[in-house]
């Protein structure tokens, strides 16, 4: 999976996420977990920040600096997916001047 990051030209930014093989199913949150369905966690620095219940998220404004952006795919009934012992998703780092 991919993950893109862009920003408006007003110091907000928006993240994209293109992701083979996965459906964002957000009127399913809370129910039972299926393979390849469900919403990403998203992490701003290795802290929570919100929830991506489709391809775009909002993340708003960043303090000067460098920032890990990762994501994290997580079945709808909120358990992480993974690959062996390793979290499936995607992060992408950005630098605010």
């Amino acid at each position: 999976s991919e993950l893109e990051a862009f920003e408006d030209g007003n110091g907000r930014w928006t993240l994209k996420a293109n992701i083979e093989n996965w459906t964002f199913t957000p009127e399913l949150i809370g129910g039972p977990a299926f393979p390849a369905q469900g919403y990403a966690t998203v992490y701003a620095n290795g802290i929570e920040v919100g929830r991506m219940v489709g391809p775009w998220f909002d993340l708003g404004e960043l303090n000067p600096g460098n920032h890990t952006i990762a994501i994290v795919l997580s079945g709808n009934d909120g358990t992480d997916f993974t690959l062996g012992t390793e979290l499936i998703g995607a992060e992408v780092d950005i630098v605010v001047e």
